[in-house]
């Protein structure tokens, strides 16, 4: 089963981020990272890339502070956000693969069990996502949305 890795990828859809670096001639290296405001969904996370890949579990840290911002002439107040943040070249390239780079959920997700689906719905709604309640004409009705396409 892949629990974990459909987690991983629910986050990495919803909040992740994959950046091709290019450092030297014919070399390049791929940054994985997923933003937040919840530091145990990062932890989560973190944990998912090393029980699907058996690697290094990167690092997570304190990407901007609690404050308030302008833009546009407009303040608000910002909650603090945390960043967790891997490389992996291969592994990069086959996630970018699988979900025709971030636009498709892959096929094995889709296809696979009901405990797979449910941890990588799980996920996209702990990240970017939400769910509500929509009354209309014939009723009320779920609707979900997830931050991706």
């Amino acid at each position: 089963m892949n629990i974990q890795k459909a987690f991983l990828y629910g986050a990495l859809l919803t909040d992740g981020c994959i950046k091709k670096h290019v450092n030297r001639v014919n070399w390049y290296n791929y940054q994985i990272q997923v933003d937040s405001i919840d530091k145990e969904y990062l932890e989560a996370v973190r944990q998912a890339w090393i029980d699907t890949y058996k690697l290094s579990g990167g690092t997570i840290y304190l990407s901007y502070p609690e404050g308030t911002y302008t833009i546009r002439g407009k303040t608000g107040k910002r909650k603090q956000g945390w960043r967790w943040n891997t490389y992996g070249k291969e592994i990069a390239e086959k996630i970018l693969e699988e979900t025709e780079y971030k636009k498709k959920i892959p096929d094995w997700i889709m296809n696979g069990t009901e405990e797979e689906k449910k941890s990588f719905i799980g996920s996209a709604l702990d990240g970017n996502g939400y769910l509500s309640i929509m009354q209309g004409r014939k009723g009320q009705s779920l609707h979900f949305e997830a931050g991706f396409s």
